[in-house]
């Protein structure tokens, strides 16, 4: 019987569409906010073929599990980290990522913008940030896309929201640049 990490699940489209816009590179550092089930990590790592690493957070104590079995290598443990809690950027070093993915992480459009400074304190200059979105309902989507818009320039440079819809499914992607 296969365990976890031998599965390579088929990506949800929100997730294949935020990691082409991530664009991994084998050396970057990887902060991933509601990693889940670990099914972007286990992409993520595949592209980090140099120094990279990863690190995975979310609130989940079953997804956290379920990634660390997809994630795991014994051989490198340090490549791949994941953690239980919420996204908090005051308990990490700034200036540490140069990647930073978000699924359906709706913290960045429900509280007052702090959690998208703290992505900014974390980040490098000329880092990506990917927030990507499967919406309900195109008034969700339209909310969510309005606010970002608004609050995102302000801490990020080259801020880009962009909307699609794949096979009924409503996407939004908010991508920027750390200044």
């Amino acid at each position: 019987m296969a365990t976890v990490r031998e599965l390579k699940v088929l990506a949800p489209t929100r997730i294949k569409w935020a990691l082409d816009l991530l664009d991994v590179q084998p050396n970057d550092s990887v902060l991933e906010i509601g990693c889940g089930s670990g099914i972007a990590a286990q992409r993520i790592l595949e592209r980090l073929t140099g120094k990279g690493w990863y690190y995975g957070v979310d609130k989940s104590d079953a997804a956290v599990k379920a990634a660390f079995k997809r994630v795991h290598d014994p051989e490198r443990p340090d490549r791949a980290i994941i953690r239980r809690g919420e996204f908090d950027a005051d308990n990490h070093e700034p200036l540490i990522f140069n990647r930073v993915l978000a699924v359906n992480c709706n913290v960045f459009w429900t509280d007052d913008g702090e959690a998208l400074r703290g992505v900014g304190r974390l980040t490098r200059k000329h880092s990506t940030f990917v927030q990507v979105y499967e919406a309900p309902s195109l008034a969700q989507r339209t909310k969510i896309a309005r606010i970002l818009q608004e609050r995102m320039p302000p801490i990020f440079a080259d801020t880009t929201i962009t909307k699609r819809s794949v096979g009924g499914a409503l996407l939004l992607a908010a991508v920027a640049k750390v200044r």
